[in-house]
């Protein structure tokens, strides 16, 4: 946490001087009864009043002081958070797209929410709260001072016996909190996953069943969760235990000095106050101490690095993708064996074949996506393998037979939030036959507003408006009408200087002769 704290240390500064200011402030309301109680003692009714009038204002203070703090809290930590999303999504971006493909989207959700909560929870509040417990402490201390040094004194006695008692359970804690967020995390992603193949279950007559395993992974993630309360509630009470104990002994003492006249009766009532100051701040001591150190394999996690690779050297334009005796196995199936296959820049290719064949699987691979191949495979003359996957991406637009669509404008669902001008967006509509949406160009849309076919054309618009020189289709069409796929693959196969490379399982007998290759896979 200590670099998001320091580049926003401005912020946490003010934060920190606020919450200082306040402690002040409370342990004066404390203080006061010493002045209240004594002057009633004297028989100063009036002064008895005007010292609690006083108390009655400081109140009014801290009221005040703490909505101002916590909100301005709020807004620092949201700030810090929002910085550590983004540096963990650049740490998965500049990772390659298998890598990301190796956990479940869930995992990523349960890391940008679930985890982050934990980290304002119990590393950032966790971290003010010991701010404010250390200088609640520290003034709470040095008014007892002012009463009687020896009151100070077991007051530290104590506060070193409360901080130090429960150190043993720190490491227990640590770990129940790792397991907490580790089978939270499962259950995010058993969870996403079930509710996203409702649709299969539906189908196939079986969608209750979706009740019994959202129950099955509720109850193991609510044993995890009881195991954590358990753990929290033990170091909770053992804590609160041993400081409960020291405050009576301070109360104690402190009426025993009274009584040989060390110090005067009013003190009786304030350093209770003060003491219960001190201890109640240092019940949680611990706690919050644990809490910190608990969510750092969170922060380590969000800050690791990913492999630090070389500045990829500027790669000229796209000529042509060379396949040279590739093999490959998948599992202990081989999909390619001394396969060849030459793709040239402003060629028309279709890749044919049934499903588990190899089509897309050597699709993947031309994109820097797969590289456990053997055998070669180059973009112009460069070995894939050395490429850097993103150097492909730049020049090639890649199209599947599934477009997602974000809740969002139309407009944004094509640009993906990049910056393009109103002539080039009627373009994108017109090639990919969704003129009829232009009404809704600027409208917020969402995935089940659309038919198949319409969001199939919004992934066939974004590659249209980005005019890249090689053109994927990976059953990029098989949502379409046959007049708009057959428009559409018409338009792409009279474009001079595109390369286009459909795959599909049948292949337009009509645009059958218009291809410069037809590889078949069997």
């Amino acid at each position: 946490m200590k670099k998001y704290l320091i580049n926003h240390r401005f912020q946490n500064i003010l934060l920190v001087i606020g919450i200082i200011l306040l402690s002040i402030v409370q342990v004066g309301t404390a203080l006061i009864h010493t002045f209240a109680f004594d002057a009633l003692l004297a028989n100063h009714f009036v002064g008895f009043l005007q010292w609690y009038a006083i108390d009655f204002l400081l109140w009014g203070l801290v009221i005040v002081g703490d909505y101002f703090i916590e909100v301005f809290k709020t807004k620092v930590i949201q700030e810090m958070l929002g910085d550590m999303r983004q540096e963990y999504m650049v740490q998965v971006t500049n990772g390659s797209f298998q890598q990301f493909r190796s956990k479940e989207v869930g995992d990523y959700v349960s890391t940008l929410n679930n985890d982050m909560n934990l980290v304002d929870s119990n590393g950032f509040q966790s971290l003010y709260d010991l701010i404010a417990m250390v200088s609640l402490t520290l003034f709470s201390i040095i008014t007892l001072i002012s009463f009687d040094f020896r009151i100070m004194l077991l007051t530290i006695l104590l506060t070193v016996l409360i901080t130090f008692a429960p150190k043993f359970m720190t490491k227990k804690m640590t770990e129940a909190t790792k397991k907490y967020s580790a089978k939270n995390s499962v259950f995010m992603a058993k969870i996403h996953d079930l509710v996203t193949g409702y649709e299969s279950l539906y189908y196939f007559g079986t969608k209750k069943r979706i009740i019994d395993q959202i129950g099955a992974a509720s109850a193991d993630y609510t044993q995890t969760k009881v195991t954590y309360a358990k753990e929290s509630g033990q170091v909770n009470g053992v804590i609160s235990l041993i400081s409960i104990s020291a405050q009576v002994l301070v109360m104690v003492a402190t009426g025993y000095f009274a009584f040989r006249e060390f110090v005067t009766l009013g003190a009786v009532t304030s350093t209770a106050s003060i003491a219960g100051n001190v201890f109640s701040s240092l019940t949680r001591f611990n706690q919050y101490l644990m809490n910190i150190r608990s969510v750092r394999p969170i922060i380590e996690k969000l800050s690791e690095k990913s492999t630090k690779k070389a500045v990829p050297l500027p790669l000229e334009t796209f000529q042509r993708f060379g396949v040279h005796q590739l093999n490959f196995l998948f599992g202990e199936k081989k999909i390619f064996n001394d396969f060849n296959l030459e793709i040239e820049q402003g060629k028309k290719y279709a890749i044919v074949g049934a499903s588990g064949s190899g089509k897309s699987t050597l699709i993947q691979m031309i994109l820097g996506n797969l590289k456990q191949y053997e055998g070669s495979l180059t973009f112009n003359d460069h070995e894939i393998k050395t490429l850097d996957e993103n150097q492909i991406i730049d020049q090639v637009s890649f199209i599947g037979d599934n477009s997602h669509i974000y809740t969002d404008t139309l407009a944004n669902n094509i640009t993906l939030w990049e910056d393009f001008s109103e002539e080039e967006l009627g373009q994108a509509l017109e090639a990919a036959h969704l003129v009829e949406l232009t009404d809704r160009l600027y409208t917020t849309i969402s995935e089940k507003e659309l038919s198949a076919g319409q969001k199939q054309r919004v992934g066939l618009a974004r590659a249209f408006i980005r005019n890249r020189q090689v053109l994927i289709f990976d059953e990029a069409t098989a949502n379409l009408d046959a007049k708009n796929a057959q428009e559409i693959e018409t338009t792409l196969l009279n474009q001079t200087g595109l390369t286009y490379i459909t795959i599909t399982h049948h292949l337009n007998e009509q645009q059958k002769d218009r291809f410069d290759q037809v590889v078949v896979f069997d």
